[in-house]
């Protein structure tokens, strides 16, 4: 009689359960797979863009700005997902790079409104049919049914209550 830490394997052998095969392995989180997924989606923006020196958040950012020029920074993180302090850092590079522009609002001297400027919009117009292909490349992947059907899941798991429509669109 097997207890409950054993297994019999294919050869009829009794073994040990592993890790690997309970049922919360980690290759079974939903979290876990959602994290692989995002480097592994990552990985390819990365690689169909890489002559453009910009990160995915970069791009989050810029294609964001470039939809709602004179957004503050507050806005940004509620738009994009990605947390304060690293929104402020992927700013301070893309201000670097001289690709956004900010300056103060006349209704509160505390915030910034960001702005693409003239080569930021350049950039943004030549990266797009790469970032394009770096989805295609991330459905290729799935397929055209599963793919459509993943986005759809993925939207849902991403609305909030009561929030509006974030969607980008490039």
């Amino acid at each position: 009689m097997l207890t409950s830490k054993e297994t019999v394997s294919r050869a009829g052998k009794r073994r040990k359960k592993t890790a690997t095969s309970r049922p919360d392995a980690i290759d079974r989180s939903m979290i876990h797979l959602l994290h692989r997924a995002s480097q592994r989606a990552s990985e390819i923006f990365a690689i169909e863009t890489r002559d453009f020196d910009l990160t995915a958040r970069q791009f989050a950012v810029l294609s964001t700005v470039a939809q709602h020029e004179g957004l503050s920074q507050t806005d940004l993180v509620r738009l994009t997902g990605i947390d304060r302090s690293t929104l402020a850092d992927v700013v301070q590079r893309l201000l670097k790079r001289g690709i956004i522009q900010r300056e103060r609002t006349t209704q509160d001297g505390r915030t910034y409104a960001v702005t693409l400027s003239a080569q930021g919009r350049e950039l943004l117009d030549a990266i797009k049919p790469s970032v394009r292909r770096a989805d295609r490349a991330v459905l290729s992947c799935l397929g055209e049914e599963d793919g459509k059907l993943v986005a759809q899941v993925l939207g849902r798991l991403l609305k909030r209550p009561g929030a509006e429509d974030d969607a980008d669109a490039y």
